[in-house]
């Protein structure tokens, strides 16, 4: 109830990631409503793919807010957000806002399998574009 209460200030830092990241109040404020901001969506898969390490696996995660840029108009090139090592990573997760929601891709590029998950959609995976692109 604290961290959720909109009568507080929305840009009170309630969580510090890292030196250069910290969560405000208002990032939190999405959960409320059946969304997940994007910051606190790239705090969740740096969690996997730390809780992975732990497991032996090495699991890079892409920040949410490149993924969407890869689309139009911005159209940047995605292999500048993986690392140049990527081939041997175990896997490649790539969120993506797709409307309304979240959706994942993820790359295991040892094997050349590509997974495509979108809850809302689970015969079909959300813009086509995405899918082109990874």
């Amino acid at each position: 109830a604290y961290v959720l209460d909109n009568a507080k200030d929305p840009n009170e830092h309630l969580l510090q990631l890292s030196p250069t990241q910290t969560l405000k109040r208002s990032d939190f404020w999405s959960l409320a409503f059946d969304e997940l901001e994007a910051m606190i969506a790239n705090q969740c898969f740096q969690l996997i793919a730390a809780l992975a390490a732990s497991q032996g696996k090495d699991v890079f995660a892409v920040n949410s807010y490149v993924v969407l840029t890869w689309l139009p108009p911005y159209d940047n090139d995605p292999r500048a957000a993986i690392p140049d090592d990527a081939a041997t990573k175990d896997f490649i997760l790539l969120p993506s806002w797709e409307s309304g929601h979240w959706i994942l891709c993820i790359l295991k590029l040892k094997s050349r399998e590509i997974f495509f998950f979108d809850s809302m959609n689970p015969n079909y995976f959300g813009q086509g574009s995405y899918i082109h692109i990874f």
